[in-house]
């Protein structure tokens, strides 16, 4: 299930659920029961990349899509409706560059895309700070996240606007990582040192960086336990 979200933190723009739907029409009545009310027009519908979609409009304006397939359906803002089946078909723009990252960092328990600026804007990144410098450069960040037994995986991808910049951006992780390990070292935590040195890597690959740990529980709690112990600054 992906769940696509308004930058506002309580608003749900739509909802995509894959799976296995035998009875497509029953989906399809349960939601046009429910629009049934005075408040909306519809459903009309036109035909998209192959798949009829559905839609409604509130009296306020705003536009509900629906797309039903034996494979999944998605619900919800029009144009977030289409941009997703954009998404899952390889379309091009916002779907294809959000389907870029996701091709570099795979899928797991978790798997979330941004876009990068939008989203330092909403944590108030101003220019000249870490954040507010590297969205200049940036693009889109992503991540995937996997567990299975003792053991852990984490790729973040970061999509910058060219190659060299992401080899740029690249460099600078590396040299950051051999860092902390140095400075896990004598700080005599041999633990978080062979972490940063053995589990962690840091490469480009034409616009993306990418930054992947693999590691057992025991490595990334002593990783983490190293991060408190680190003086500020």
């Amino acid at each position: 299930m992906l769940v696509v979200k308004d930058y506002e933190p309580t608003i749900i723009a739509a909802l995509y659920v894959e799976g296995g739907f035998n009875d497509t029409a029953r989906i399809t009545s349960r939601i046009l029961a429910v629009t049934k009310e005075d408040r909306w027009r519809g459903p009309y519908n036109f035909t998209y990349r192959g798949f009829t979609v559905l839609w409604w409009k509130k009296r306020d304006g705003y536009r509900t899509g629906l797309v039903v397939d034996d494979g999944f359906f998605i619900l919800g803002d029009l144009g977030l409706v289409v941009k997703i089946l954009n998404l899952k078909l390889g379309g091009n723009g916002w779907a294809g560059e959000f389907r870029k990252v996701v091709e570099k960092i795979g899928t797991g328990e978790i798997t979330a895309v941004y876009n990068f600026r939008k989203m330092l804007n909403r944590l108030d990144a101003e220019p000249g700070s870490p954040g507010g410098d590297l969205a200049e450069g940036v693009d889109y960040i992503g991540f995937s996240y996997r567990a299975g037994g003792d053991n852990v995986g984490i790729v973040v991808c970061l999509m910058a606007r060219d190659d060299r910049t992401a080899r740029d951006l690249a460099n600078v992780y590396e040299a950051f990582r051999l860092q902390l390990s140095a400075s896990a070292r004598s700080l005599g935590n041999a633990e978080a040192s062979r972490f940063l040195s053995d589990d962690v890597s840091v490469i480009s690959d034409g616009r993306a960086v990418l930054i992947r740990v693999r590691s057992d529980e025991e490595r990334f709690e002593a990783f983490g336990k190293f991060l408190n112990e680190v003086p500020p600054g």
